[in-house]
């Protein structure tokens, strides 16, 4: 949707700040007006690929992706960084976004003899082949992009998810979240709109953060200019959930290059490294 509306908002000379998409055909090449939090989903499968390859010793890496541009992005990743690394999937199963039985494509991917399965999915076709893998009794590793870093995931009936990985920028708003700025946040969220934040209101608050933040220093005679000027000016940022900093300059419009790698463990996400 960002990419077919982008072009034409682009021309308008409207700005585009972090929109709910990392996809690199909004990133890459930079734009003046367009502002990203953090990286590509290519660059958060290529350090998590890199991550288990050098830190976890897996060597036979295999891909499973949804038959899209954002499962596509996420197929290039594996093979460029694998490429990189001297070496290639091991097996690789691509199927369309409103498939549900993966049992086959299991089937394969485990007879290949995969220590790595990368997903380019997002909710559902993170959970459903993980559950399948595990009702065979294949306890191999799973990664997936920031797409399936969600509570639907992690919090899928019966433990369906449970050990599941996925590269993040910042940890969950949970009530009795071990960073006192993010149980305060999370309580006051809570308090206004009467149900728990999700990931997505993670997201969301801290694009309209920085917003704000933009807007006060850009002052009330506002113009794009002074607008893309007050956004460029914005450094070290820290959000309330543990997150890197994020900052922005001239020709620097991505807020970060750091991500978080979660894992699920009893419902929750975990975080199990960072500045991957």
């Amino acid at each position: 949707m960002i990419n077919a509306a982008m072009p034409q908002q682009l021309q308008a000379g409207v700005p585009n700040l972090f929109p709910f998409s990392f996809a690199r055909s909004i990133l890459e090449p930079p734009q003046r007006l367009v502002f990203q939090t953090y990286p590509t989903y290519y660059a958060q499968i290529q350090a998590g690929v890199r991550y288990f390859a050098r830190s976890r010793g897996r060597k036979a890496i295999c891909l499973m992706y949804q038959d899209t541009d954002y499962g596509r992005e996420i197929a290039d990743a594996v093979r460029d960084t694998l490429k990189g690394l001297g070496s290639a999937p091991k097996a690789i199963t691509a199927h369309a976004p409103t498939e549900t039985d993966f049992n086959a494509a299991i089937v394969k991917l485990k007879g290949a003899g995969c220590d790595l399965v990368v997903l380019g999915t997002v909710i559902r076709d993170t959970i459903l082949p993980y559950a399948a893998a595990r009702r065979m009794g294949w306890d191999v590793d799973f990664l997936g992009a920031l797409t399936s870093f969600d509570l639907n995931v992690s919090e899928a009936p019966n433990g369906a998810t449970e050990g599941l990985y996925a590269m993040s920028a910042f940890d969950p708003a949970y009530p009795d979240a071990p960073l006192a700025a993010t149980r305060d946040w999370a309580a006051q969220y809570i308090a206004r709109f009467k149900s728990r934040p999700n990931i997505a209101s993670q997201m969301s608050y801290i694009g309209a953060d920085l917003l704000v933040q933009a807007l006060e220093k850009a002052g009330r005679d506002l113009t794009v200019d002074k607008l893309i000027a007050a956004m460029e000016s914005i450094q070290a940022y820290r959000d309330p959930f543990g997150g890197p900093l994020l900052g922005f300059g001239q020709g620097k419009h991505t807020g970060t290059r750091q991500l978080i790698l979660q894992q699920v463990h009893g419902g929750r996400w975990v975080r199990v490294a960072d500045q991957l």
